[in-house]
């Protein structure tokens, strides 16, 4: 009895003495396996940089790297002379003379961003040829782990490098014409931004578009017949006018607004006259005759100014004392 009360006395201080962390894993373990992971934890290929590189990178960042400690890292690693592609292509000369002075320095603001990231991928590939290299002090998982993040950033930024020529031709295609676009739209990039043979291929796309021109049928001229029989009308033109019939022109300003006081005739109505117009135009002419008629009998007295305007009358068939 004594020896057992003693094994159970060690199994209880067993476990009490259990720690309760790996209890807690092996539940968390069993409750991933039937219910699924927890969505409340976060994603676990999160990393912390190193406080030296967290620092430094960080002060870039935000604040930029100065210009004289800038330029030395960006003479410190020279482009390899094997990759042309690594170099940052240039505008085609043909293209520049189209290009406005606008156009040409916010291009070459680009190509200024682009040498520099084509500078860290060539310090990026530098660094990875040192691991490739080396075969005997690098341990073979720290060389495959450095080389898949290394190998993997200079992709990325290779493919940076890509948009930004693409952006590049993308800014100055407006500034071309229609049959230039369709020949440098899918140009690779290499030395020049629209390939190096673009003067070739304009000369090339002028010669088939003469070709064209020169294959195409000319139009036929088609002559109305004279025929008695035919119902060909000529055009009513200016040649075709007879010289002694006058074409009226319609008048340009025949759809004005109507002028205060003034009543447009509509088509085919023509307005009445007022009365006001006929009696101020009768008395206008009756004030003449009776001047008139002063006139003569002043100079020539009152019985031989009525004969003669009894004879004027007669002759226009209308007495002046019928008008009087």
């Amino acid at each position: 009895m004594a020896g057992t009360s003693v094994e159970l006395g060690r199994e209880l201080t067993a476990s009490k003495n259990a720690s309760p962390v790996l209890e807690i894993d092996m539940q968390e373990d069993e409750f991933s396996m039937f219910l699924g992971e927890d969505p409340n934890i976060k994603n676990k290929n999160i990393f912390e940089l190193h406080k030296a590189l967290c620092t430094r990178w960080g002060h870039i960042l935000s604040h930029g790297l100065d210009k004289d400690q800038k330029q030395k890292i960006l003479e410190r690693y020279p482009l390899p002379s094997n990759c042309p592609e690594i170099n940052a292509p240039l505008v085609n000369p043909e293209v520049v003379g189209v290009l406005s002075n606008p156009h040409i320095k916010r291009d070459e603001a680009h190509l200024g961003i682009q040498k520099q990231l084509n500078v860290g991928i060539s310090a990026l590939g530098k660094s990875m040829n040192i691991i490739l290299e080396d075969k005997e002090n690098i341990p073979k998982e720290i060389k495959e782990q450095l080389l898949i993040s290394l190998g993997d950033s200079g992709r990325i930024f290779s493919d940076l490098s890509f948009n930004i020529s693409t952006m590049r031709k993308n800014l100055i295609m407006p500034s071309l014409n229609k049959t230039v676009k369709d020949l440098v739209s899918n140009t690779t990039p290499v030395q020049f931004l629209f390939g190096s043979d673009i003067g070739e291929r304009i000369k090339e796309a002028k010669s088939i578009e003469r070709a064209k021109k020169d294959l195409k049928p000319e139009p036929m001229t088609t002559q109305p017949s004279t025929s008695t029989n035919s119902s060909y009308r000529r055009p009513h033109t200016e040649a075709n006018v007879r010289p002694n019939f006058k074409v009226n022109p319609i008048p340009l300003n025949r759809k004005r607004p109507v002028r205060r006081g003034e009543v447009k005739p509509q088509r085919g109505h023509h307005p009445k006259k007022k009365k006001e117009q006929y009696q101020r135009r009768r008395h206008y002419w009756h004030s003449k005759i009776k001047t008139f008629k002063t006139q003569i009998q002043l100079y020539m007295g009152p019985t031989t100014s009525d004969k003669l305007l009894r004879k004027m009358g007669q002759f226009q068939n209308q007495p002046s004392a019928s008008i009087l």
